[in-house]
């Protein structure tokens, strides 16, 4: 058996941590080294507490995130807190240096509020309650986290509308190394927020080079949601958000999988490309060498160029219709999907029909 992977803590449970820490300093007037919060589901964490400092008006601590085994982009960082006591009996969070500010709507936080989650929220106020629970005055926690904004310039916060910095997120407490759901769950605040914007009509691609390819044709950032590997997943939560119109927009190396019914299209898990490619060649009675060189390719940009230079670039009129018709059933035909494939990193290759319809409003030129 293989090692079992260590859990982590979210940045959620971490700016609890310190934001408790803090106020006990404030209170006690001592520096303190360990503090305990409870997770959403009412179990205790111990938490270390470092950079401890304190005067009889503010103290200041930070707590390391800890990951675990998962490949977070936060872990290691410092969650800074600091606790500044208030005449009127509240608790107040703002946010410091790193920390995002939600620019759009759709998010489960305010615009023009800070990046932190609702179930954070609440941890960072009960643990602060607990504290100055009997207490006639209450307390300020400001959350930072240094180089948070040069950290979220490598994750979906941008794109989100979330901009400044980093965002306080959890809904357990706990990060499980290797979290798929977790991932999975990431990306669905884009097709809120595009649904918010008032768009009926969501553009989905796996990745960056499409994303970038939809902007360069004059489609606004706001309309564009990436699904990684998971396009299978974000067809269905397209629709349970309320979108009745998607296209799928990207090269056909990752596309080409859902003509061939892959919906999770990692390359370890699915790809079947080449022989999806050969198929539909085949029923256009293509000959033998043909497929047999395609079978052989290494990449799909060979075998793409191999379809030309042998006459039969229509065949991806076909696997582009093949695609909408696939997604379309996978989602039990409850919205119209149209595909657009790119031939490289600036030019479409072709779009079917249902996609030429939805595009009206783009002004695509082939």
């Amino acid at each position: 058996m293989g090692k079992e992977l260590r859990k982590g803590y979210t940045t959620g449970s971490c700016a609890a941590a310190a934001a408790k820490a803090a106020a006990a300093m404030l209170r006690e007037q001592k520096k303190i080294d360990k503090v305990t919060i409870s997770l959403p589901d009412e179990s205790k964490v111990e938490f270390s507490v470092l950079g401890c400092n304190f005067s009889s008006r503010e103290a200041f601590c930070y707590v390391i995130k800890d990951a675990g085994d998962d490949p977070d982009i936060t872990n290691g960082v410092q969650i800074w807190a600091k606790a500044v006591k208030k005449v009127t009996p509240e608790i107040i969070i703002k946010a410091g240096s790193g920390i995002g500010t939600v620019t759009k709507p759709g998010l489960p936080v305010e615009i023009g509020k800070p990046a932190i989650n609702p179930i954070p929220r609440k941890m960072i106020i009960d643990g602060v309650a607990e504290i100055i629970k009997g207490l006639d005055h209450g307390v300020e926690i400001e959350l930072s986290i240094p180089g948070g904004e040069d950290l979220a310039r490598n994750t979906l916060n941008q794109h989100l509308g979330i901009l400044g910095g980093l965002s306080i997120l959890g809904t357990t407490g706990i990060v499980r190394p290797m979290s798929e759901e977790a991932y999975k769950d990431s990306l669905v605040p884009q097709l809120n927020i595009t649904f918010a914007s008032g768009y009926d009509l969501v553009v989905l691609t796996p990745g960056n080079i499409g994303h970038r390819s939809a902007i360069n044709y004059g489609i606004p950032d706001s309309q564009i949601c990436q699904t990684s590997n998971f396009i299978g997943f974000m067809l269905e939560k397209a629709i349970n958000v309320g979108f009745k119109k998607i296209i799928l927009w990207g090269h056909p190396g990752k596309l080409l999988k859902v003509a061939g019914g892959g919906f999770y299209t990692h390359n370890r898990i699915c790809d079947g490309r080449l022989e999806t490619l050969a198929a539909y060649l085949a029923a256009l009675a293509a000959p033998q060498h043909l497929i047999k060189k395609i079978l052989n390719c290494s990449t799909t940009e060979e075998a793409l160029m191999l379809t030309f230079n042998e006459g039969f670039p229509q065949v991806w009129d076909i696997i582009a219709q093949r695609i909408s018709m696939r997604a379309e059933k996978y989602i039990f035909e409850q919205g119209v999907v149209g595909t657009v494939l790119l031939k490289d990193r600036q030019h479409i290759l072709t779009m079917d029909d249902n996609a030429k319809k939805m595009g009206v409003d783009f002004n695509w030129l082939l």
